[in-house]
């Protein structure tokens, strides 16, 4: 449960942000305004790594319209900054964690790829966009050519985009651009997006854990056992957790921003996939051996 003055302080830096797209949408605008937005966060180092433009004023959206183009902007850079710090280095997988922190985990010998799970995950994923990207994606993808240690880097960029909707979430509100009925719409998308992503992937994990458990016994017992990995895993699913409870508090606030410009809260075409999903993501096995990946 994250307290209300961890709230007020993740956002106290936005406060005193210029919310100069107030009066234009046009990109450049919007561009000066991401920069800022970015640059004053946790994630500015990511401006070193990244084409900002390429996320903002494109199909990931104007910000206008939400913050899905700054979300998936930190995302992608996470990967690349992991990527880098992860070159040459076979054995090892580092993961952005915040402005001073980075974890990593020795990569397991023999560790099973990705794509060999598919054959028992839960039918109702199997075909689900996730799970193609995923799991059973084309070529030397990350989450499934290096299994459970790639599907964790994705993981960890989703939990990055959670977090920064709670960092970002104070000057949103106080900025008249961004204040408004059609922005908090799309924020109100991208945390329900948050909430399905971190459900599918602890079914990934669940499951490549049961294949591990009945397919390749000693590697699942060298990675349950390896408490270095499982710190890190810990680490990186606790403040995803802890971001989704969060939004949580913060989404009871923004549905009324939402109603305020006189539309109804629109029952997202995803709602049926989010309680499906989660239904599954909260059933007794998966808790069961995702807890073996989460330290007491």
């Amino acid at each position: 449960m994250i307290k209300k003055i961890f709230l007020i302080a993740s956002c106290v830096v936005y406060a005193t942000l210029r919310c100069i797209a107030q009066s234009s949408s046009s990109f450049d605008k919007e561009y000066v305004l991401a920069k800022e937005i970015i640059g004053a966060s946790r994630f500015k180092v990511f401006l070193n790594y990244n084409n900002l433009k390429i996320f903002i004023g494109t199909a990931y959206g104007n910000i206008q319209y939400g913050p899905k183009g700054l979300v998936t902007f930190i995302h992608e850079s996470s990967h690349i900054y992991d990527n880098i710090k992860s070159a040459g280095m076979r054995d090892m997988r580092y993961y952005w964690s915040d402005s001073n922190q980075l974890l990593e985990v020795r990569v397991t010998p023999n560790y099973i790829t990705s794509d060999s799970i598919a054959s028992i995950l839960p039918d109702y994923v199997t075909n689900k966009p996730l799970t193609q990207t995923y799991i059973l994606c084309k070529g030397d993808c990350l989450s499934r050519s290096y299994g459970i240690f790639g599907l964790l880097e994705e993981f960890n960029a989703y939990s990055l985009e959670a977090r920064s909707l709670v960092d970002m979430f104070g000057f949103f509100e106080t900025c008249s651009y961004t204040n408004r009925p059609t922005f908090w719409e799309g924020y109100l998308k991208s945390t329900y997006d948050s909430w399905i992503n971190f459900y599918y992937f602890n079914i990934f994990f669940s499951t490549y854990l049961k294949y591990a458990s009945m397919q390749r016994r000693g590697f699942y017992n060298s990675l349950v056992n390896d408490g270095h990995f499982t710190n890190t895993f810990s680490q990186i699913y606790n403040k995803y957790n802890e971001a989704l409870t969060a939004l949580d508090s913060i989404n009871r606030k923004v549905r009324v921003k939402v109603s305020s410009g006189n539309k109804k809260i629109y029952s997202y075409p995803f709602m049926e996939d989010y309680n499906s999903i989660r239904a599954l993501a909260e059933d007794n096995e998966t808790k069961l051996y995702l807890s073996m990946l989460l330290k007491k």
